[in-house]
């Protein structure tokens, strides 16, 4: 299908009350058996000046393709990542960690997208949340441009640039 064939059905579909809308931020989970949903090993050391930390766990993702029905914009889809179940051990210490957030972004459509996400990670102990360092979590995601659907993905976590 050609791409002024499909803005055409995407209009048509918008006249008639049929555009894909986006999910809302708590049904990531729910939206699971969704074609453009898929959850993705992430693993990877963080280094501080306190202590390295190894992170592993999941990333869930869900993308939803949202369309102008007035086309005056482009394509774009709505990113929904959640981490699930990550924690760590602190490589000096011994100290366990988690790291926990959710994360939405509007992009614009395209076969490939790389994200870079800051995500807290902190001690597994009461109060830990107040010593959390920041964890940075890459994201390669892949589109089929046609439907929006994520196709494919690969994460990592990483220690963040210092701050200027």
């Amino acid at each position: 299908m050609s791409m002024r064939r499909l803005i055409c059905v995407v209009a048509l579909a918008g006249l008639f009350g049929m555009a894909p809308s986006p999910l809302p931020l708590g049904a990531s989970a729910a939206a699971a058996a969704l074609p453009g949903a898929m959850q993705i090993p992430i693993s990877g050391t963080v280094n501080d000046a306190t202590e390295s930390v190894a992170l592993s766990g999941s990333a869930e993702i869900v993308s939803t393709l949202v369309l102008d029905p007035l086309l005056f914009e482009p394509p774009r889809v709505l990113v929904d990542i959640r981490l699930v179940g990550v924690s760590g051990v602190g490589l000096t210490t011994g100290q366990q960690y988690v790291a926990s957030g959710q994360k939405t972004l509007l992009r614009v459509l395209g076969p490939s997208d790389v994200l870079e996400i800051t995500f807290p990670s902190f001690p597994a102990t009461v109060g830990g949340e107040r010593q959390a360092r920041s964890v940075l979590a890459a994201f390669r995601l892949s589109f089929d441009v046609l439907t929006g659907t994520l196709s494919g993905a690969t994460a990592a976590f990483s220690t963040p640039p210092a701050a200027p």
